[in-house]
């Protein structure tokens, strides 16, 4: 079994023994976590994007086609229609996410703190646990992402069958992204180079030699 594999396996079986950690606990978890929220935000136009507006990776909304990160809402109306909620705690911590998307069966994300290090789990809100995946973080201590992993977990045998992770390293006007797919047998891999602009907002990034504007103005989101 090559080195590659070797790792898939090993990952794959480190995220299936945290989900399964959940299958006891979760509504515990879930009470712990509605309980510490202090403060709510909503946002709606988010498409086939993890936690949505507050989706760790800072380029997955820039290099995948039809995929929006959303915006928030300011107001919540009549005619507002959000597909998530989120919940933060009184260090306004980021610890609950509401997916309300039709779609998507009202997932529910909870996210845990350690450090400077974060780990969710994402489940269907139905009368018992159906996992949807897991994600981890790390952060430097200025708040800037290094690592961002998402494991997705099948249908069938509510086991992990893939992941994604990425990397990131900074300059002062610019930032590295090593983004790698593993699935069972198969492995992509990719790198890009995003730039800044005077005021610190995504300008270009570089891709295969190949150098595309950022639409969006968007400054590297924080930790």
């Amino acid at each position: 079994m090559k080195e590659r594999d070797i790792y898939f396996h090993k990952e794959c079986e480190r995220a299936d023994e945290h989900i399964k950690s959940f299958q006891n606990t979760y509504k515990d978890v879930l009470e712990k976590k509605q309980n510490e929220v202090t403060a709510k935000e909503y946002s709606t136009g988010s498409k086939r994007l993890h936690r949505g507006f507050y989706c760790p990776s800072l380029i997955l909304d820039i290099i995948v086609g039809n995929c929006k990160r959303g915006k928030l809402l300011k107001h919540l109306t009549l005619q507002s229609k959000p597909n998530y909620q989120y919940g933060f705690n009184k260090d306004h911590q980021l610890i609950i996410s509401k997916n309300y998307s039709p779609e998507f069966f009202n997932e529910i994300e909870l996210i845990e703190y350690v450090g400077n290090t974060t780990r969710s789990c994402i489940f269907q809100e139905k009368s018992t646990f159906e996992p949807i995946g897991m994600s981890e973080c790390s952060y430097d201590d200025s708040g800037n992402i290094l690592t961002y992993t998402y494991f997705a977990v099948g249908t069938i045998n509510h086991r992990v069958v893939e992941f994604f992770k990425e990397e990131y390293t900074y300059s002062d006007d610019s930032f590295h992204v090593k983004r790698e797919e593993y699935y069972e047998k198969h492995y992509f891999s990719d790198e890009f180079d995003f730039f800044l602009d005077d005021n610190k907002l995504l300008k270009t990034y570089k891709s295969n030699g190949v150098e595309y504007p950022v639409s969006v103005k968007r400054k590297i989101r924080k930790y």
